[in-house]
């Protein structure tokens, strides 16, 4: 699916920055004038070098020393309530990502990750070309947005991977009151984050991922993302040579990605994926082969709308190499032990998880996401659940709670095969 209509049916989180640049803070200055609705400006760094030490750090296996920039950006929702704090991940002062944590007392911690510094740069940037009277929104996962005021009227922009700003100005103001509605909903969520008082890691911290998680789908060539070449994170929609492919491919993808892994993996499965190896070129053709089967759909719910869409569509293309695929179709409550014991499974047997985040019947106009799930983490002190995934042929981390506690507004769906 498309970027923007991904991230507004995910969350409905619309954010405003207050600020018009990366200014620095005190490290004792509260961000809040309210310190029993809020976190603190320490609370908040406390969380995200926690986060470093027992999520970020170990997950790059190596003994490299980040840290998080103390300049803190934060970001409010449509109705002016203070939403989330963007903060930057650094290598020996060099950006190389950022995460976003929920500023509530009561919210969810860190809800965000990327280790994608291209993007970081380009929120940077456009940070530092906003002019008096702009700002820019924030939506869950992932997304940004430019909001410009030229004279009496209102603009919004998309920042797209590639720098480049789309304008979203007519979605954007249909649906402002049912944004608000919905936010003013979500704020009724409860998950009241535990602040750690130590920042070492605990060997209790629960992890299931599949086998060579950090080399999942490594295709390699240039990406439009981070501007050079290098080794990615599975394929990407926009790599498809029809237009409805690069609009609607998301579940494509996945199969896509799930028919590499199962080829490489997976003894009997090699028919999966024909070629020698994963260059980008040699990639695309394998998912223009899968896309023969597991075809976007054009009717009212377009694209890949549902579970048994994917599953129908790419047993065809299992069956048409020769190889007997199936869906594990167990029901899954929604709820985060059900949800987590399945993506467990799932990820034990080696067998990367679909995951669909779905329109929901309030807003039909709302478009849908298909994901790759490669990893689950479980964090024992704040009970965080994470899960990172892959999409647009970059890795991200997403938190789970947050995710499932928000299912009154979208639908989502697990699947993996075997």
């Amino acid at each position: 699916m498309k970027r923007f209509l991904v991230s507004l049916l995910l969350c409905l989180t619309l954010v405003f920055s207050t600020t018009v640049g990366f200014a620095a803070s005190n490290s004792n200055q509260d961000l809040s004038a309210d310190n029993n609705k809020f976190l603190t400006q320490d609370e908040v760094l406390k969380l995200a070098e926690y986060d470093l030490a027992t999520y970020v750090i170990p997950e790059l296996n190596n003994n490299i020393k980040l840290q998080v920039d103390r300049s803190l950006i934060e970001l409010k929702d449509v109705n002016e309530n203070k939403y989330v704090y963007l903060l930057s991940i650094q290598d020996e002062g060099r950006n190389i990502g950022y995460m976003i944590i929920d500023a509530r007392k009561n919210g969810y911690g860190v809800i965000e990750r990327s280790l994608n510094n291209n993007e970081f740069s380009l929120i940077r940037m456009n940070f530092s070309e906003l002019k008096s009277g702009d700002s820019m929104l924030y939506m869950f996962p992932s997304l940004f947005i430019v909001k410009e005021k030229i004279g009496d009227n209102i603009n919004y922009k998309q920042i797209k991977e590639n720098g480049e700003k789309k304008d979203i100005t007519n979605f954007i103001n249909a649906r402002k009151n049912d944004i608000k509605e919905s936010i003013n909903e979500l704020y009724k969520n409860r998950s009241n984050i535990r602040i750690p008082t130590s920042l070492n890691a605990t060997s209790q911290n629960e992890s299931v991922s599949v086998l060579d998680e950090p080399n999942f789908v490594p295709v390699y060539g240039y990406d439009e993302n981070v501007g050079y070449v290098h080794q990615m994170y599975g394929g990407n929609q926009i790599w498809f040579s029809e237009k409805l492919g690069q609009d609607e491919g998301c579940g494509t993808v996945a199969a896509a990605n799930i028919a590499y892994y199962l080829a490489k993996y997976r003894y009997g499965y090699e028919n999966l994926y024909k070629y020698s190896d994963i260059t980008k070129d040699n990639f695309i053709k394998h998912m223009e082969e899968v896309y023969k089967y597991v075809t976007p759909s054009t009717s009212v719910l377009p694209g890949i709308p549902s579970k048994s869409d994917l599953v129908i569509k790419f047993e065809s293309f299992a069956k048409s190499r020769g190889v007997n695929l199936k869906a594990d179709l167990s029901d899954i409550p929604h709820s985060i032990e059900p949800v987590s014991t399945y993506i467990k499974a799932g990820l034990s047997k080696n067998s990367p998880v679909a995951f669909l985040m779905n329109y929901n019947s309030k807003y039909p106009e709302f478009n849908f996401h298909w994901m790759t799930i490669t990893k689950y983490f479980r964090n024992v002190t704040t009970d965080e659940r994470d899960i990172a995934v892959s999409s647009w042929a970059t890795r991200y981390s997403l938190n789970l709670k947050y995710i499932l506690d928000y299912d009154q507004y979208l639908s989502v769906a697990f699947v993996y095969f075997e």
